[in-house]
C-alpha cells in the first residue's frame, strides 16, 4: 500500500509508491505480499525521495565502475560483495557459497574496493555498499516488471 493519497493528481506516485513497497518486501523475502509503504522504516523514506534520480546518483557513486566492469564480467564482482555480506564478511563461507576459492574471493573483494575506492573493512562503506546493492536490485526488479506491463 502506498501512503495516503489526497486527490487524483497523488494517484501516480501513490501506484509508484505500492509498486516499490511490494517489490520490495518480495526482494527482501519478508514472505508476505502486502507491504504499508509508511512501515518500511529507512527503506521507505528512500523510496519517499521525489526526485529518483537522487537515488539513481546515490546507486551510481557508490557502485557506478563496479556495474560497468560486472556488465562485461556476469555481475561477478557484485554477485561476490552481495554473497559476502550475506555471510557476515567471511571470506571462506562466501567462497563455499560461490562454489570458488578463497583466493578468488579475496580477490574479487579487492577488484571491488579498487574500482568503487571503497573500503569493505569499515562499517559506514559496507553499510553504503550494502543499502546500494539493494537499491539497484529493487531498481532492476522494478524496471523488469515495467517492462512486463508495457509487454502485456
Amino acid at each position: 500500500m502506498s501512503a495516503a493519497c489526497t486527490g487524483a493528481r497523488q494517484l501516480q506516485a501513490a501506484h509508484r509508491e505500492a509498486a516499490s513497497a511490494l517489490l520490495l518486501v518480495r526482494s527482501l523475502g519478508f514472505g508476505r505480499n502486502v507491504a504499508i509503504h509508511d512501515e518500511l522504516g529507512v527503506v521507505g523514506l528512500l523510496l519517499k525521495v521525489k526526485n529518483d534520480a537522487d537515488l539513481g546518483s546515490f546507486v551510481q557513486s557508490t557502485l557506478g565502475k563496479v556495474l560497468a566492469h560486472d556488465a562485461s564480467h556476469h555481475g561477478v564482482l557484485t554477485k561476490t560483495v552481495r554473497a559476502y555480506l550475506e555471510c557476515n564478511c567471511a571470506q571462506q563461507p562466501t567462497a563455499r557459497r560461490l562454489f570458488v576459492h578463497e583466493k578468488t574471493v579475496r580477490y574479487r573483494l579487492n577488484q571491488f574496493e579498487a574500482l568503487s575506492g571503497l573500503d569493505l573493512s569499515r562499517h559506514e562503506d559496507r553499510m553504503r555498499v550494502d543499502l546500494a546493492l539493494g537499491m539497484h536490485a529493487v531498481a532492476h526488479k522494478a524496471d523488469e516488471a515495467g517492462n512486463q506491463d508495457d509487454v502485456s
